[in-house]
């Protein structure tokens, strides 16, 4: 097959949760035999040069790549509040030199297939009807109004919380209309599959989780040392700086006090100034963007993600898992994995329960060893890459009329 890929943000470097997933499914159906090309909004926050991606993935997936402006503004967004019934985190991806170089691949090339990374790119489904008889399915990375809902849920100042619950609603009811438009969807978890189909959506759909290419799973967990917490992810997403916050202030010093000799490792890029004062505080070491997460996982093995919101899949959370790494982490952080508390993974749902199991694993090492051993075999059994690219080029020709 022929498929044409559109993308919010270049996958590249593959650093965050987004980036991984996109670009690891990406080259996975290219290795299933299809051929791909890749159309890729530049943002402002996520700023590439194709230069600085490899030559040979550029000619891979066909990578291009348009710059467009998507940082927020206050005037826009005000404007956008008042006049309109769209949100605003999605219109700040609807660009005209997009659509130009859109329209023009699409008279140019014949597509089997039309591939739209997330709810937002879902806004040039209009012109891609006008110009392509393509199939048009959306790979939902989340079910975006569950994010912002439960933004709004654990925001505690006024205005943001109002806030919130307008983008809330307006993402619920893109999401509600312009999902049944499209020709297929493709949730990245069952749970989200669920909330698609109790939301009324009711074009065919495929669960294609977000998978591990099998040679980055660790056949070697003695290199780990099981000796101080750490956190990875983006800190530009709310619902990690939320998280983050949540644990440093609540949870942490209470782990301190007890283990004055341990630290906790904070590693992240694009994190905002009120973050990085937040996180100054004793026993906490902030590193920022790190060259390799791998290497940084393994050198501090136990993973928290205190995540209380958002939706999807934490992408972080099976890196981690393929490392052998221990992680502890919420009911809603684990969503979509289906992998056992106790066995793959440790579940906290407050503060009690996450200084309890950080405590724990403190004190048995060994535990944390058969942990990582059968989240590695977790992934290894439920995660390969290549598989779910394979069984998701079957369901696309399915649907090819």
């Amino acid at each position: 097959m022929n498929i044409l890929i559109l993308a919010p943000k270049v996958p590249y470097p593959p650093i965050d949760g987004g980036a991984i997933a996109t670009l690891s499914l990406a080259k996975s159906l290219k290795n299933a035999g299809n051929k791909v090309t890749f159309l890729a909004i530049n943002t402002s926050k996520h700023k590439v040069n194709i230069e600085d991606i490899p030559k040979e993935l550029v000619k891979e997936l066909n990578i291009k790549i348009v710059e467009i402006n998507t940082k927020v503004n206050l005037f826009k967004a005000v404007f956008n509040l008042l006049f309109s019934k769209l949100p605003y985190n999605g219109i700040r991806f609807y660009n005209d030199n997009y659509t130009k170089v859109l329209i023009k691949l699409l008279k140019k090339d014949n597509f089997d297939l039309i591939q739209l990374e997330g709810l937002y790119m879902s806004l040039y489904l209009d012109k891609i009807r006008k110009n392509s008889k393509a199939p048009v399915v959306m790979r939902a990375h989340n079910v975006e109004h569950i994010i912002w809902k439960r933004n709004y849920m654990f925001e505690s100042n006024f205005i943001k919380k109002k806030y919130y619950k307008i983008l809330s609603k307006r993402v619920l009811l893109l999401e509600k209309y312009i999902t049944n438009k499209l020709d297929a969807c493709v949730p990245i978890s069952q749970h989200d599959y669920k909330v698609f189909r109790s939301l009324g959506i009711k074009i065919p759909m495929q669960v294609a989780v977000a998978g591990i290419n099998t040679e980055h799973v660790n056949d070697n967990l003695r290199k780990i040392n099981y000796s101080n917490v750490f956190f990875i992810g983006a800190l530009d997403w709310i619902p990690n700086q939320e998280g983050l916050k949540w644990f440093v202030d609540k949870v942490w010093p209470k782990i301190y006090d007890k283990y004055p000799g341990k630290n906790f490792h904070i590693a992240g890029r694009n994190a905002p100034k009120w973050i990085i004062k937040n996180v100054k505080k004793p026993g906490v070491i902030y590193h920022g963007e790190i060259e390799s997460a791998r290497d940084y996982m393994e050198e501090y093995g136990i993973m928290v993600v205190p995540l209380f919101a958002g939706s999807g899949m934490r992408i972080k959370i099976l890196e981690g898992m393929a490392a052998g790494i221990t992680i502890i982490t919420t009911s809603i952080g684990l969503e979509g994995i289906n992998a056992k508390n106790g066995e793959e993974v440790l579940l906290a749902d407050d503060e009690n329960n996450f200084i309890e199991k950080i405590c724990f694993v403190f004190e048995n090492h060994d535990i944390c060893r058969n942990i990582g051993q059968n989240a590695t075999e977790f992934i290894r059994n439920n995660y390969n890459n290549l598989s779910i690219a394979q069984e998701l080029t079957g369901f696309y020709k399915s649907i090819i009329k």
